[in-house]
This record gives C-alpha cells, structure tokens and sequence, in this order.
C-alpha cells in the first residue's frame, strides 16, 4: 500500500510539473513566434504570391496576433492587414468541436483588378496542387468533427479597391461582425447558423448596412431576420422559412418595405419623382 501512495504521488508530481512546463511555454514569446511563423509558411506555400508579416505576437489570452501582414503578386500589392488575430481554443480541436474564439481583421485594404483578359488578380494567388482525386460521397472530405464554431469574425475599418477597364470603384469602412456556428460539418446533416451577423459599408451612394441572422441545412431555411438600412433609413425587412430538399416546396416570407424615401430611391432609379415615399408590406408564400 506504502508503494502504490508513492507511484500515485510520483506520477501526480509527473501531471503537475508537465502542467507547469506547458502554461510556462504558452507565456513564452518565442513559442507564439514559432507557431505564427510556421503559419506563415504553411499558408505561403499554396500560394503563387508573396506574403510578409513585420511582427507576430500571442500569449494564452488573445492567442496569435499577426501585424502589418501584405499579399501581394507580381503586378502589386493585393492585399494589407494592419493586423490579424486569431484566438483558437485548443481543449475544443482536442474534443473535436474546434472553436475560434476570435478572428479580428484590423483596417484591410483589398484591391482586385482585372485583367485584359477578364481575370482577377487574387484568381492567380492559388497555386496549383495535384489532381485532386475522385469526390467521395460527400465532397469528398471524411473528418469526424462534431462542430466548427466562430464566435466572433471582425473586420475592423476596411476598404475594397475594385478596378475594370480602367475604371475604380471604393468600398470604404467596411465593417464585419459575425457569429457562425457550423453543426456536422462535411455531412449530409450538416447545418449553418448565423447567430449574429452584421455588416456595414461606405459608397458613392451612402452607407449601407446589413444585419441578418438564419439557420440553413440540406433541407430547410430558416430566415430569423434580415434587414437592409441606407443612412440609418431602414430600406427592408424580412422573414420567414423554405423548405429546400429533396426539392424546393413551400415558402413563406414576410416583411416590410420602407418606408423609403423618394430621393432615395432615385439614386437606384433616376426615373422616380423625389417626393413619392414608398411603404408597404411584403409577403411571399408558395409550395
């Protein structure tokens, strides 16, 4: 008995130093600069163009955080990231339920131009890999997670550069909240939900901004809400349910138009008189 109380004391002592050694080695620089280097590198190798990162940071509580992060080809630079942070917790990948508690993308700056030929610069940034093989039953991906949650996506005061025949167009503050939940993920069974989504932009013609939240699977759609607002102007509201599968049947929405002002919607149709408001109700029901 006096020997089996020293074997579990011994291997206690074992589980408590090891512990230790782990915390002490997740508080250490050098291991977050290792692990967000060899991020880096993982991801620069399906790619046809350069990636740089001035800095990499983390500790247990923000986990990795990537600064000054730039994409680019050899016509430019297609993509700058003030910084990137992703927090993963690792108890979760261990239980097969991955969660990433935060991605937050600080102040982006996307630009996409395209060619003469009709191609997009970023279609050039994917390198090539080998044939794929035939798709299995389901896209051809086995994995048994349970579950893929994003509790928080962030994108922070960002800017999209489109440029076509010469010609550019601005997206300007853009901004992301998101939260997805992905159940089943690669399976027939597999569901989507979107708990909290929000998006905002900038453009020539106002400020747009987009809320929605819903939950999709093979079979069915759930639309909670849905809102569209121009300017603090609310433009449309809807909601409602659509059955998807085997084959489309019934549907039913419901909503709210406006009310919209007539100026308003003269910048979509120039044709329209300034001073008719629109307003009304909105419902779709079908099988």
């Amino acid at each position: 008995m006096p020997r089996l109380r020293s074997i579990l004391l011994v291997l206690l002592m074992i589980l408590l130093a090891g512990t230790f050694a782990v915390w002490r080695l997740l508080q250490a620089d050098f291991f977050w600069r290792w692990a967000g280097t060899r991020l880096a590198a993982a991801v620069q190798e399906r790619l046809n163009g350069t990636l740089t990162v001035k800095e990499i940071q983390g500790n247990p509580i923000n986990g990795l955080i990537f600064r000054e992060v730039a994409l680019s080809s050899p016509q430019g630079e297609v993509l700058h990231l003030k910084s990137l942070e992703i927090r993963l917790s690792l108890w979760s990948v261990i239980k097969l339920s991955p969660v990433i508690g935060k991605l937050a993308v600080m102040e982006p700056r996307l630009t996409l131009v395209q060619g003469a030929d009709g191609r997009w610069n970023v279609s050039r940034l994917a390198r090539a890999g080998e044939k794929p093989a035939p798709p299995k039953a389901y896209g051809g991906i086995s994995l048994p997670l349970r579950a893929v949650s994003l509790q928080q996506l962030l994108v922070v005061d960002g800017q999209i550069t489109l440029t076509r025949a010469g010609q550019s167009t601005s997206f300007r503050n853009l901004d992301l909240n998101l939260a997805v939940h992905v159940a089943r993920p690669f399976s027939p069974r597999m569901t989507v939900e979107i708990s909290r989504g929000w998006a905002a932009v900038t453009t020539s013609q106002g400020r747009y901004a987009l809320e929605v939240r819903l939950k999709a699977g093979k079979k069915r759609l759930q639309l909670s809400a849905l809102s569209l607002q121009k300017d603090q102007e609310r433009l449309l509201t809807v909601a409602g349910e659509a059955e998807l599968a085997p084959h489309p049947g019934s549907l039913s929405f419901q909503g709210q138009l406006g009310p919209v002002r007539g100026r308003t919607l003269r910048q979509f149709w120039h044709k329209w008189p300034e001073d008719w408001d629109c307003r009304g109700t909105l419902q779709v029901r079908g099988t």
